[in-house]
């Protein structure tokens, strides 16, 4: 890098001489100009880079230190060189000790040499400074992103349920703020889609919630009044990251803003309440969500109760032709119900238990089905509608379950599918809650006293409607899921156990091996050599 230097000095002669005899380039310093007093010199500082001042103490308009006092207030890294005759000796000394001055000369000794060393002086000392500002605006940085990571992890821990400590960051992270849900559709790469957002927006907390899911928390940093602004950003960022070669497809979900961060898990749910809209909108897209009041509703809501009695009208009328195999009247049945669904007169986790409830309708009457494959049919479709994020990948699930239970039609019965719907839909129900809570611990009881059955009359439609006993079902689930953490993860056996639902080791290990013909250690080295696992 070559600095710039300027000579100040009244005498003419002296301009000269320090300009024509000083080695410039060997000192790799530029002069870029004269001045013949101090108030010449501000003038000149003001309109150009000068890192170097060569200037004379005493000097009509304006002195020399007046001159380095003033030039500092607009270039505080600027060093200056003093040149003055004996009568200034002790000033000039003095002088030195204000750290902006490097050295001084006196006029009647001083030599070309002598001026490029101190011009050599000066340089390293810029050069110094110059090193330990960068090293400290990246120490700041540094700073800066321990505090981004150590946020983002408390806000992982707020968003899924446990202690954090968010209020040591509000001081750094200031509000209100915009929170905003990012659920991938398609493609992988979380991490990397965390990477980006960071750059696309820097003054963001972005964190991992689920395997498929990040948060993003975007402070104000416009002074108030920007929850559109923020929004705005948020969208921006989504069109960038959707348009990048390596895109993840998502869809997202914003909430209103809000101005304390103990109000994250309330901001969560009000962006998720926006994938509500993109149920029925479609995915890819950004929705707004909103407030919620404590029952679940946002604002007036309308109420759906009668809509919801037509849907299970439309669901018995459909189970019944289901099983007089009058597949006319089904279908019309069907579409009425899908019509009703897409008029959003039923509310999306209504649609997906009815839509669920369908499933199971069709599920019960495929006896040419062993009872294996029978539960394993239904455990594939209910994962397809819990992973189902708008309302016409629902209906197509429906449509394929349908179609499926008509392969072997001939081979059915006339009554196939028993009257008794209410009972369908209560197992349906329960099924719904099994998968939301088979990771923990879960009772016979607590699933027959959610759909508001005695515990034996429970246990009854559970096997006659699905093949399996309660507790085989369950750990045939919980089985499922440690083969997945197995083939994802690098969770030790134990530890996959716990997060499978199982409160024991030896019950965990024996359990495995009695479903899937091989221990855990087995089963991982076989999906990581490519192998299949014995089921």
């Amino acid at each position: 890098m070559i600095y710039k230097a300027l000579i100040v000095d009244d005498e003419p002669i002296i301009r000269y001489g320090l300009a024509s005899t000083v080695d410039w380039e060997g000192a790799g310093v530029e002069l870029v100009g004269e001045a013949g007093n101090g108030e010449a010199a501000l003038g000149m500082v003001s309109e150009r880079e000068v890192d170097i001042l060569i200037t004379d103490i005493k000097m009509p308009m304006m002195d020399g230190l007046e001159l380095i006092r003033l030039a500092k207030l607009s270039r505080p890294h600027i060093k200056a060189i003093l040149i003055s005759s004996y009568s200034d000796f002790d000033y000039a000394r003095q002088a030195v000790q204000l750290g902006v001055v490097v050295d001084y000369l006196l006029k009647p000794t001083m030599e070309p040499e002598d001026v490029t060393r101190l011009l050599i002086d000066c340089r390293r000392r810029l050069e110094d400074e110059l090193s330990l500002e960068k090293n400290s605006s990246l120490y700041s940085m540094g700073e800066k992103q321990r505090k981004r990571q150590g946020f983002a992890t408390e806000m992982n821990r707020a968003l899924n349920g446990q202690a954090a400590d968010l209020v040591r960051y509000a001081g750094d992270f200031p509000g209100p703020y915009v929170l905003s849900i990012w659920r991938a559709d398609e493609g992988q790469g979380i991490d990397t889609a965390i990477e980006k957002l960071g750059a696309l927006l820097p003054d963001s907390v972005v964190c991992a919630t689920k395997e498929s899911e990040l948060a993003l928390l975007l402070p104000d940093r416009t002074g108030g009044g920007a929850a559109a602004m923020a929004a705005s950003l948020v969208r921006d960022a989504h069109i960038a990251l959707r348009e990048d070669a390596d895109r993840i497809r998502f869809t997202i979900g914003i909430s209103p803003p809000f101005y304390r961060l103990d109000r994250l898990p309330e901001a969560y749910a009000w962006a998720e309440s926006a994938f509500e809209h993109a149920f029925f909108g479609g995915k890819g897209k950004c929705y707004d969500g909103e407030i919620r009041r404590q029952n679940g509703e946002a604002g007036a809501a309308p109420q759906l109760s009668s809509k919801q009695e037509e849907a299970n009208e439309l669901l018995d009328r459909f189970s019944r032709k289901l099983a007089g195999s009058d597949d006319a009247a089904c279908e019309r049945a069907l579409r009425q119900l899908f019509e009703l669904w897409r008029s959003r007169a039923v509310a999306p986790g209504e649609i997906l238990k009815q839509a669920g409830d369908a499933l199971l309708r069709i599920a019960s009457g495929q006896f040419y089905l062993k009872a294996e494959e029978k539960l394993e049919l239904l455990m594939e479709e209910n994962e397809r509608l819990r992973k189902a994020g708008a309302l016409e990948e629902v209906i197509a699930i429906v449509i394929a379950g349908l179609r499926d239970g008509r392969r072997n039609v001939d081979s059915l019965p006339l009554t196939a599918v028993s009257e008794d719907t209410g009972g369908a839909h209560a197992i349906q129900t329960a099924l719904v809650y099994i998968q939301e809570h088979y990771r923990s611990e879960l009772s016979l009881r607590e699933v027959a006293d959610s759909v508001h059955m005695s515990r034996n009359y429970f246990s009854e439609q559970f096997k006659r409607r699905t093949g399996f006993n309660f507790i085989d079902y369950v750990i045939r689930l919980r089985i499922r899921y440690a083969k997945h953490l197995l083939e994802t993860t690098m969770l030790k056996v134990f530890d996959i156990g716990i997060h499978s639902g199982f409160n024991n080791s030896k019950h965990f290990l024996k359990m495995f091996k009695r479903e899937s013909g091989c221990t855990p250690a087995e089963y991982r080295s076989r999906s990581q050599h490519g192998e299949e696992g014995e089921t």
